[in-house]
């Protein structure tokens, strides 16, 4: 009977056990598939070495049994996803504090026409814990990474359908991606990943998916018309006082970018840029619901930085303190009456900035086509870097994606590699990229491309009509701003001081702007000077590319703000009233020094803004706005103790400079 156990009635037992175990996980790691023996001819000593074997992969994996449901919780504990099967389906949902953030939505992917998010067990693994600190240039200088983590394998419905989520929780959000084992080339053409948010939030979005220029609307979910794309980062106020969160995308690498697109319901179905080929084992891009329970804590969420890949230090030796990499102002003809781009006028244009002390001036379209007796556009230019070096101004140079008026474009790899050298070669500090208008893979990977190709000969980079920020600045520390915003290139009849109100709790969420603020002109007359300052302040772009004509600039009260006004932050504080389209209070640290910006929407109010964010010290300040306020703190003592009132008119606007006594 021993010898029948032995031999026979226990190897019949576990061979389907090893079989499925070993496949699966030969599956998972992308391995080719193999037989093992009948139970009839395994041996005693071939079931012992499979039985040690599945203890070791159980061990190793960390996999637990498998179920119909996992939950996951963020490090503070208020945070939950659950990732779960309903009636075959695979889904997903977040509370925060036990309140819905997104309801039950769907996971999962079309890959060569087979479906992945149906029928499928769960095996999540243990839940570990993440908490780091890294050098960031963004709303602060220090990000925070603190998150718990987990794996979740999907068995599938067909052999070597087995598939991975990745899912993080932080005590701001939650953030899940799709790892697919893959051998050879496969393409994605639809991700099924849905968001169902609660139907009674108010929704802040713009449908421009392209250039992400629209102008935002607030309306209710379903209220969006079914069909329509919606541009991230989708910003909602939570019902019931329950804070705020926005949907974005993190990682996009080898990958299209995603917008979603409304349903008629509250429900937002995910949609990429085009179909996504690879070869070998897929990873998607994060997929982030970001949480605040006030739009200071949904400004300052570092999850976007957090789940982007770190720099090369072979190309970024100090990260964002590389010495080549150097934020700052910059003058600009584009948008000014003065705009011609001649080597004359940008001589004049660099003796401005240097009058204003504004490290940079950038030279647009029109360079390109400079020619003098015996010269050419690099010699010429040439001349001009060298004339403005002498006095304390670098260039800029624009280009362009596509071919344009006769030039080639850098979307032509050998001539990006030939520009850029040339670039550095005549003495260029950077270049700004125009006319990309897409998110899809291959212009993903010529933001890429053209990031590292800069970085190898010591270029900064502006993407100029570009799609919007996932986290490429973390990777790329060279890239100091990029568009995929509605700036003052608009010169129409934008409601100005409404989007300024908006824009800081939408687009900015997602990363740097190049809004190209501060202007005189007409079409910003809805708007004061105090107004148009303060977007210097309030829109974060480390390169911070001026649409005034620095010679109004000259003559203007401003000038004084202007020349002490950074281009990068230490840290920020959103303060009360803030309010979505309505008013934005921001205070920002550079140093020791402290700016308060408040940007006003088309109603007059009055608001009483707290200074807590001074601490204890003593400070002196140095306002520009509001006449009676202005008379009464101007160069008195201050404290975090204090309160200022402001009257706001009409598109108004209000900075203050607070400086240690």
């Amino acid at each position: 009977m021993n010898k029948f156990l032995l031999k026979q009635f226990i190897p019949s037992i576990f061979h389907p056990i090893v079989t499925v175990w070993l496949r699966y996980n030969y599956a998972i790691a992308g391995a080719e598939p193999f037989n093992l023996k009948s139970p009839s001819t395994m041996t005693p000593a071939l079931l012992l070495r499979s039985l040690l074997l599945i203890v070791f992969i159980l061990g190793n994996s960390g996999l637990k049994a498998q179920v119909n449901s996992f939950t996951i919780k963020s490090p503070d504990q208020k945070v939950a996803a659950t990732i779960f099967m309903s009636k075959g389906v695979l889904q997903y949902k977040v509370l925060n504090k036990g309140q819905t953030v997104i309801e039950p939505s769907r996971m999962g992917l079309l890959v060569d026409s087979v479906e992945y998010g149906r029928s499928g067990a769960l095996f999540p693994s243990k839940i570990t814990n993440i908490q780091k600190r890294f050098a960031w240039r963004g709303v602060h200088n220090v990000a925070s990474y603190h998150a718990t983590s987990a794996t979740v394998k999907v068995g599938g419905k067909y052999a070597g359908n087995d598939w991975t989520i990745d899912v993080q929780v932080f005590d701001e959000g939650v953030a899940f991606r799709y790892i697919i084992p893959h051998r050879g080339t496969a393409t994605v053409t639809r991700e099924l990943t849905s968001f169902t948010v609660p139907g009674q939030s108010e929704a802040w979005w713009q449908g421009d998916i392209q250039n992400y220029e629209g102008e935002y609307t607030k309306s209710k979910p379903s209220a969006i018309k079914k069909g329509q794309p919606v541009g991230l980062p989708f910003t909602l106020v939570l019902p019931q006082k329950q804070g705020y969160a926005a949907i974005a995308e993190a990682d996009v690498n080898n990958y299209a970018g995603m917008h979603l697109q409304a349903t008629g319901s509250n429900t937002f179905q995910t949609t990429l840029d085009g179909d996504v080929t690879l070869t070998g084992n897929m990873k998607t891009p994060w997929r982030i619901i970001s949480i605040g329970q006030d739009l200071n804590a949904l400004v300052n969420n570092d999850m976007i930085a957090a789940l982007s890949p770190k720099p090369d230090p072979a190309l970024f030796p100090k990260g964002f303190d590389t010495e080549w990499i150097k934020p700052g102002k910059s003058v600009w003809s584009w948008m000014t009456a003065n705009r011609a781009v001649t080597p004359e006028n940008m001589r004049k244009f660099s003796d401005m900035a240097a009058r204003c002390d504004i490290p940079y001036n950038l030279v647009d379209d029109g360079w390109g086509k400079w020619r003098e007796p015996g010269k050419d556009e690099w010699q010429i230019l040439k001349e001009l870097v060298d004339y403005s070096a002498a006095k304390n101004v670098k260039i800029w140079v624009w280009a362009a994606y596509p071919d344009n008026n006769g030039i080639r474009g850098l979307k032509d790899s050998v001539y990006l590699l030939s520009f850029f050298k040339k670039c550095r070669e005549t003495g260029v500090a950077g270049v700004k990229i125009d006319f990309m208008s897409s998110e899809s893979q291959s212009m993903v990977e010529f933001y890429n491309r053209a990031s590292r190709e800069a970085a190898l000969q010591q270029l900064m980079i502006d993407f100029h009509g570009a799609s919007k920020p996932s986290g490429q600045s973390r990777t790329w520390p060279n890239e100091l701003s990029r568009e995929a915003v509605r700036g003052l290139e608009y010169s129409d009849d934008t409601d100005w001081p409404t989007h300024n109100t908006i824009i800081p709790f939408t687009r900015y969420l997602a990363g740097h702007g190049d809004y190209t603020p501060l202007s005189t002109a007409k079409f910003v007359s809805s708007t004061t000077l105090a107004h148009q300052v303060a977007t210097m302040i309030t829109f974060t772009s480390p390169f911070l590319c001026l649409g005034v004509d620095p010679g109004d600039l000259l003559k203007s009260e401003a000038l004084p703000f202007v020349r002490t006004i950074p281009s990068v932050w230490d840290k920020t504080v959103v303060l009360p009233p803030s309010a979505i389209g309505e008013v934005c209070v921001m205070a920002r640290r550079s140093g020791t020094k402290w700016f308060l910006a408040v940007l006003n929407n088309k109603q007059a109010k009055k608001i009483s803004v707290p200074l807590s964010f001074l601490g204890t010290k003593s400070f002196s300040c140095q306002p520009l706005g509001d006449k009676v306020i202005t008379s009464r703190i101007s160069g008195k003592a201050i404290s975090g103790k204090s309160n200022i009132a402001i009257a706001l008119n009409s598109g108004d606007g209000f900075v203050a400079v607070f400086e240690r006594r």
